[in-house]
């Protein structure tokens, strides 16, 4: 018998909808509950500890929808719960840094990766821990780029005031001779356009 129990997945503003649209196109067939925590937007600027709170709040009223899994569709929320959380709550919960550092020291020919993310998930080193994991030969730089997020959220994604605030980001990236570039936030695939120009 089928578990037809939703997916649960949060995010602190649309960045999540990345994620939700992955889910949508690899499991087609499950049904999901989206949280966006507009009320508390952005994550990126605050303490450890309070996203963190958030976050276990949020994944408990999940719960109490009945959900067969949470997934935690934020870096900043990932890097501050994800642990604590698997502890705390019996259902499985799963968070996007671990996914993103493994596909990014795969893809790496030179062992240098940049993360592009807000500046809590930068602090917390939570993608040095996962890309060291996965090749512990791998150099990192983070860079915090927590205005982004804003860029996003404003629908200026694909916009001139995008590429302006990407520009020395990325200049930064290929100054370093990084040959792979993390985007450590939910929000920034949306920004692709901009980055490809």
């Amino acid at each position: 018998m089928t578990d037809t129990r939703p997916i649960g997945v949060f995010d602190s503003g649309v960045g999540g909808l990345t994620v939700v649209h992955e889910l949508r196109r690899t499991l087609p067939g499950e049904s999901l509950v989206y949280l966006a925590d507009l009320r508390n937007f952005p994550y990126g600027p605050r303490p450890q500890a309070e996203v963190r709170a958030l976050a276990l709040a949020i994944i408990e009223h999940l719960v109490s929808l009945d959900t067969k899994l949470v997934v935690i569709a934020c870096n900043t929320a990932t890097a501050a719960a994800l642990n604590l959380a698997r502890e705390r709550f019996d259902i499985p919960i799963v968070g996007v840094i671990a996914p993103g550092a493994q596909a990014a020291a795969a893809a790496t020919e030179t062992g240098r990766v940049a993360v592009l993310s807000t500046e809590g998930t930068r602090a917390s080193n939570e993608y040095v821990h996962a890309l060291k994991e996965a090749n512990p030969g791998v150099s990192v730089l983070g860079i915090a780029a927590p205005e982004l997020v804003g860029i996003v959220e404003s629908g200026d994604a694909d916009s001139v005031r995008a590429a302006a605030a990407l520009h020395p980001l990325v200049d930064r990236a290929l100054q370093w001779n990084a040959d792979t570039l993390v985007l450590g936030c939910t929000h920034y695939p949306l920004l692709q356009p901009a980055l490809r120009r």
